[in-house]
């Protein structure tokens, strides 16, 4: 009867092979988790924006607003419609930086290029009284 050769470190070798893409799967979850929670920052901060332009009609604090319901980041935002007009629509943009993938995919075979840097934007529409 013939021995089975020996499978010792085969499960290390399968580890070795598979490790780095459950990395890289799990740093694509954190990042696009972190740009999902941006844009829902920028929707809450462009809303608000519009809400107090709709209501107050205050051109001015339409910038402080919008940059109080996002705190802890640089956030953009200018009224859109004058508030003779049905809607208003501020908007509210703030560039989003990769954090893990683009550090990741850098150091990998081929991938030598980084991650472009989008430009996360959100407008809020409010009606006026």
């Amino acid at each position: 009867m013939r021995k089975r050769p020996s499978e010792t470190g085969a499960a290390a070798v399968e580890f070795a092979l598979v490790f780095p893409m459950l990395i890289i799967l799990l740093a694509g979850i954190v990042d696009f988790g972190r740009a999902f929670h941006t844009q829902i920052i920028l929707s809450n901060a462009a809303r608000e924006g519009a809400r107090i332009y709709a209501f107050e009609g205050d051109a001015a604090n339409v910038q402080a607003r919008a940059q109080a319901a996002s705190p802890n980041r640089t956030v953009t935002a200018s009224p859109g419609a004058q508030c003779g007009t049905v809607v208003v629509v501020p908007a509210a943009s703030e560039p989003f930086t990769w954090i893990f993938l683009d550090d990741i995919l850098t150091i990998l075979p081929g991938g030598g290029s980084s991650l472009a840097q989008p430009q996360l934007s959100s407008t809020g529409h409010m009606e006026c009284y």
